[in-house]
């Protein structure tokens, strides 16, 4: 088997750089990549993974925590997540703790020591529990955040601003929101900015929820407190709760976009799949996912410091098919 010393000298490189090659990716140029590893393809020649983890002290391994695998939000976020931790030179390990905050606990205490870092979406960890894991291994948190440790936020003003903007441009005077949960921090979020953009309108602003998961069971019974209500707009918590929201309205013989308005939250695939497709605020979770990524390896490579605190990624509204002018009757 060829060995580090014959790859360096057929590449024409250090065997210091054919290790950071194999290690770290990222920190060599992209040309002496290729000359090490058409070296190495010539050679035969495969880095052992043991040896290099026990040569850096790392395990090359990252966990990543999502509360809930069916959520079709965390797909893209676990998909470039996992692309990003390939490019630079680790496996990425993927956990659901299911929406039961005791599992997601131990199941992320079970895996800390046994990777180099966490990516947690873990709105229902306490700031402890948080503080605790990130004195075991390196924390980077998605849309939450516990004092001052790396996190990726999906801002939810401008979005929010913008889906109130629309619907009191289509002449709706008084706008429901259908909160989530209010122990997380996107919905405290979300619920801020609903209530500033429609005072901002000068429009009447009303919230309904919080709602537990399932979102869209708990959409689908809110629709018959919004229709005694003869509530014509509507911004949910997320899609799900809005595909449940329709489908209860279904059921009175009311269709969004024609009886009345919905807005959801994320932008999930679910809002092409509705009928008619549903106007929602996105969510750059793919972008997250990246981003996630590469703070938890700057923190591992010490060009981030463990206590950086956020990063903010935008969030827009996406107008399709489910909002209506105001004035048809709802009823």
């Amino acid at each position: 088997m060829a060995t580090l010393r014959e790859v360096a000298a057929r590449a024409g490189v250090s065997t210091a750089t054919v290790s950071r090659v194999f290690s770290r990716p990222e920190a060599v140029s992209p040309d002496t990549r290729a000359k090490v590893f058409t070296a190495a393809e010539a050679l035969s020649f495969t880095p052992n993974p043991t040896a290099r983890s026990l040569a850096l002290g790392r395990t090359h391994n990252l966990g990543f925590l999502v509360p809930d695998i069916r959520n079709p939000v965390f797909g893209p976020a676990v998909e470039t997540a996992q692309d990003r931790a390939r490019e630079r030179g680790y496996s990425l390990f993927v956990a659901a703790g299911e929406g039961r905050s005791a599992d997601e606990l131990d199941l992320v205490r079970a895996i800390a020591r046994q990777v180099d870092g966490l990516v947690l979406i873990a709105p229902r960890m306490s700031d402890t529990d948080l503080e605790d894991l990130a004195r075991v291994t390196p924390v980077v948190l998605v849309n939450h955040t516990c004092g001052e440790l790396p996190a990726v936020l999906l801002t939810s003003d401008d979005g929010m601003s913008q889906a109130v903007d629309h619907l009191a441009d289509a002449g709706h005077t008084a706008v429901t929101y259908l909160g989530g949960p209010d122990y997380w921090l996107a919905q405290r979020r979300r619920l801020t900015a609903f209530t500033t953009a429609c005072a901002a309108r000068g429009i009447t602003g009303t919230v309904l929820g919080p709602l537990e998961p399932d979102f869209v069971v708990a959409g689908r019974n809110a629709a018959d407190e919004l229709v005694r209500t003869g509530t014509t707009a509507v911004v949910a918590y997320n899609d799900q709760a809005a595909v449940g929201l329709m489908q209860g309205f279904a059921e009175h013989g009311l269709r969004a976009g024609r009886d009345y308005s919905v807005v959801g939250f994320d932008d999930s695939w679910l809002c092409e799949m509705t009928s008619p497709p549903l106007t929602t605020v996105h969510l750059a979770f793919d972008e997250a996912g990246v981003t996630a990524i590469d703070l938890l390896c700057d923190v591992l490579d010490g060009k981030t410091a463990p206590d950086a605190g956020p990063v903010e990624l935008a969030t827009h509204l996406v107008v399709r098919s489910s909002t209506v002018t105001a004035g048809l009757p709802v009823g």
